[in-house]
């Protein structure tokens, strides 16, 4: 596996930088190599941008790595024709190096964050004009460009924005970094997804938390919620958790997904056919044992849930938790994990084989469903970034799978760009508007074919006012508003 690493040799460093080898952040999402030199460069020329040469002196490496935004290196090169039995005490002596750097990193967060905690209350702006400040990272596919959408909301609204983002693939945001930008900017309101992040915050500072997750996924402890935070759930299924850290039910407000309407419109040509844009499971192309003893007790869920799909019967998420729990599982791993992908897999199979049958095209999106042998000649690979629109708009119907949410960010995607929503029915947790006049139920692979039969009035533009991130940008200024002096 390719690791952001240290090196002795200046040719050996320059050589393995220009490769611009990809080290792995996250199962989609990859940086570019760092490559740190120590010793003189002054041989090389033409420096790639990921070859970094470092100081000399120890006092100004050590201040240089706890500074940097950059990733740390994880792994030293020796120079090819350095003997093993001379590795040793250099080896020591870079990992302490290493290590006090660190240390003298979350010293300087430290200090940041006393200096930053204290600074003097500010009132309210006279001209109402605020500065709003969003922290979040590109390793995530989904957070950051929700992030980016919001504030550009607040922009459109006339306050000042900025996004605490890497500036590039080589760098990685940790406290400090957050700490210093937030203490330059000094937001009257921050933004987090998935985390509070309310730690060394001024006290006036109000703190916007948007949970998109399965807040267990992230938070294990009691959290030590501010007065002046404020925090939004997709799902009011998420409600319970946060309850659980602490946080007073009625603290707890539903914010569904958003969608941005300059990007998700309807527009040109629609064809007649069905899309899905989404990851196959990790469970695709796994064998279960025929024989009980040498199944897991995920493998005896996995089972028990597609019989009950096939059955075409309904399951509350509370159902799957007690089923999940007769397996020794928890309700997370049974809810959000396995019956997910149970849904996911096995849906878009059933939407392959409709195909045929109700002489309808079908293209599916996404990375794993190639290893699907009955979805495989559906596949249409990944999209970047940008392009779900231009699918959506190109079909007459979508599919949208959810355990509990009707009103996800797929639905949300989907209607704004006049598509007919297909989506399994989930009424009975999710939360309200059902959207029943513009989108097609189902629970069954007959259902689903007689959808692929049917029609609905699609209204394009209610979908994009009721999911649009304006919307909640003023929501946030409205609850805001008591809170900022």
């Amino acid at each position: 596996m390719v690791e952001d690493c240290l090196f002795l040799a200046p040719r050996q460093a320059y050589a393995t930088a220009k490769l611009r080898q990809r080290v792995p952040l996250t199962e989609a999402v990859s940086g570019l190599q760092v490559c740190y030199l120590l010793a003189d460069p002054s041989e090389l020329s033409d420096i790639p941008e990921n070859l970094v040469p470092l100081p000399r002196d120890s006092a100004a490496l050590i201040d240089f790595l706890a500074r940097t935004r950059l990733r740390l290196p994880v792994a030293v090169m020796w120079p090819e024709d350095m003997p093993a039995e001379q590795q040793e005490a250099p080896r020591q002596q870079l990992s302490a190096l290493i290590n006090a750097a660190q240390a003298r990193r979350q010293e300087l967060a430290s200090e940041v964050a006393a200096g930053y905690a204290q600074r003097r209350a500010h009132p309210r702006p006279a001209n109402e004009r605020l500065r709003v400040m969003a922290w979040v990272s590109r390793a995530t596919t989904v957070m950051q460009w929700c992030a980016r959408s919001l504030l550009s909301a607040f922009a459109d609204l006339g306050h000042e924005v900025e996004l605490v983002i890497e500036a590039n693939e080589m760098e990685a945001l940790e406290e400090l970094h957050r700490l210093q930008a937030a203490e330059k900017f000094d937001p009257h309101l921050l933004i987090n997804i998935n985390h509070p992040n309310n730690q060394s915050l001024p006290s006036d500072l109000v703190n916007v938390v948007w949970w998109q997750d399965p807040p267990e996924l992230l938070l294990s402890d009691q959290v030590a919620w501010r007065e002046r935070d404020i925090v939004y759930t997709v799902a009011d299924y998420f409600a319970p958790a946060l309850v659980a850290t602490g946080l007073r039910r009625e603290r707890i407000s539903v914010q569904p997904f958003c969608v941005d309407p300059k990007v998700f419109y309807p527009s040109g040509a629609r064809q007649n056919k069905v899309v899905f844009v989404g990851t196959g499971s990790s469970l695709i192309g796994q064998t279960v044992p025929e024989q009980k003893d040498r199944r897991t007790p995920e493998a005896d869920l996995v089972l028990a849930l597609y019989a009950i799909l096939e059955a075409g019967k309904l399951l509350s998420g509370a159902e799957v938790a007690a089923i999940g729990a007769s397996y020794g599982l928890s309700a997370l791993r049974s809810i959000c994990d396995l019956y997910y992908s149970v849904l996911r897999d096995g849906i878009v199979r059933w939407l392959c084989q409709a195909a045929t049958t109700a002489g309808i095209d079908v293209e599916v999106y996404g990375r794993n469903w190639e290893r699907d042998p009955m979805v495989t000649r559906f596949c249409r690979g990944e999209l970047p970034h940008g392009s779900v629109a231009n699918v959506y708009r190109s079909a007459k119907y979508a599919l949208v799978l959810h355990p509990f949410s009707v009103n996800s960010q797929r639905l949300g995607e989907v209607g704004a760009c006049g598509c007919i929503p297909l989506i399994y029915d989930c009424r009975r947790d999710a939360d309200p508007p059902y959207w029943e006049e513009q989108a097609l139920y189902f629970h069954s692979q007959v259902g689903l074919l007689e959808c692929l039969r049917s029609e609905r009035t699609t209204t394009p533009e209610k979908f994009a006012n009721f999911f649009e991130y304006s919307r909640f940008a003023r929501r946030i200024l409205e609850d805001a508003a008591p809170l900022l002096r």
